[in-house]
């Protein structure tokens, strides 16, 4: 089998939600997947060391310059998989799925699985991904294909195939739900108390403190402006809110940043070191504007935060997790940036808790069922 990636470069989430999942599948059921990814040629080389790296085995390829010129790699694929013994592919995203589809037209491949990671045509449309009108336009029938005639379908939310009902008539019940899995690298046993409180007082917090957390990215839909709204306003309420940002640069003119700056950790860090940081403080950020692409989402950071054992404060809509919060009384609901919220310093032993609750609905060995549909 054959796990089919396209434009998509090297970095924490493709670590675990690519290459963990080739190792997961060919450890727990000997699927023997090969990872195929096909990268951009701006940084080539340095990217396919990179995924080399951490699967030795993986084929990298340079893609055809121009996102709008998708199709031409068809002919480097089709060279290198008439070599290929396998009749299947796991594909990535609606442009790996779209490739693969004309493979197996062209009668090379047999079976399609589609594994989507969100509404890929939403996305581009409402965060601007890119301004060349003829792929906006484009990528709706291309996600179409994808969904409509693939033969099997991973979907990261409930939500996502509700997307797939409104948007596409999909009516069909090949697929499974797995949300974005947990690395298996992530601690499944919590470290000690006194592991986390020696990073707390590195960090410059007091046990009373109540250590708010963002990790992530500045991009559009991460909501950044909703944040710092919220947090001034938290802030403002209670002198004992501290926060850290774990992000590259954070955008200038936050409010919190001019009035606040004392009370703010601003790093970043190796992917290896952020599970020990998340897990000195108490809760995690996952704050995001009404739009489709969130509305179908399985943020990763969702079960990364719960695995370091936060509580998550987390916006109205966002994929299968708002309403996974309310059950299981993991967090905090956002329905208003000025909402009044009882907020506390999380003990050690809920903390655990909290990780357990990650580890049983998060962890690939969790969704062990669902990934075996894919191998048979």
């Amino acid at each position: 089998m054959i796990f089919l990636t396209y434009n998509d470069s090297p970095s924490g989430v493709y670590s675990s939600q690519v290459i963990d999942v080739c190792k997961f599948l060919n450890k727990k059921f000997d699927a023997k997947v090969r990872l195929v990814s096909i990268i951009s040629i701006r940084n080539f080389f340095r990217n396919k060391k990179k995924i080399n790296s951490e699967s030795s085995d993986a084929i990298v390829l340079p893609m055809f310059p121009k996102l709008g010129n998708w199709k031409w790699n068809i002919y480097l694929l089709a060279l290198i998989f008439i070599f290929f013994r396998t009749k299947k592919i796991i594909a990535r995203g609606p442009y790996a799925a779209s490739l693969a589809l004309s493979l197996k037209k062209a009668g090379i491949i047999k079976w399609v699985c589609f594994d989507s990671r969100g509404a890929s045509a939403a996305e581009m449309n409402e965060y601007n991904v890119t301004n060349d009108p003829k792929i906006k336009k484009n990528i709706f029938f291309i996600e179409k294909n994808a969904v409509i005639n693939s033969d099997f379908r991973i979907a990261v939310s409930l939500a996502l195939v509700k997307y797939w009902n409104d948007t596409f008539a999909y009516n069909g019940k090949e697929h499974v739900i797995i949300p974005c899995t947990l690395n298996s690298g992530v601690f499944k046993n919590y470290p000690s108390l006194s592991v986390t409180s020696k990073t707390r007082n590195e960090l410059g917090f007091r046990e009373e403190d109540i250590v708010l957390v963002y990790s992530g990215s500045s991009a559009g839909w991460q909501s950044l402006k909703l944040v710092d709204i919220f947090l001034y306003n938290q802030m403002t309420q209670k002198k004992n809110i501290k926060v850290v940002f774990l992000v590259k640069d954070l955008p200038i003119g936050m409010r919190i940043m001019n009035d606040y700056k004392n009370r703010i950790v601003c790093m970043w860090m190796k992917e290896a070191k952020v599970p020990d940081v998340l897990s000195s403080c108490d809760y995690g950020i996952l704050l995001r504007e009404k739009s489709v692409t969130n509305k179908v989402s399985s943020p990763v950071k969702f079960a990364e935060y719960l695995s370091c054992g936060l509580k998550i404060i987390i916006s109205n809509e966002i994929g299968d997790y708002t309403e996974f919060v309310r059950v299981n009384d993991c967090g905090f609901v956002l329905h208003d940036m000025n909402q009044s919220l009882h907020l506390s310093p999380i003990p050690y032993i809920e903390k655990q808790k909290l990780n357990l609750l990650a580890v049983n609905n998060f962890s690939k060995e969790a969704n062990t069922e669902k990934f075996q549909r894919i191998c048979q």
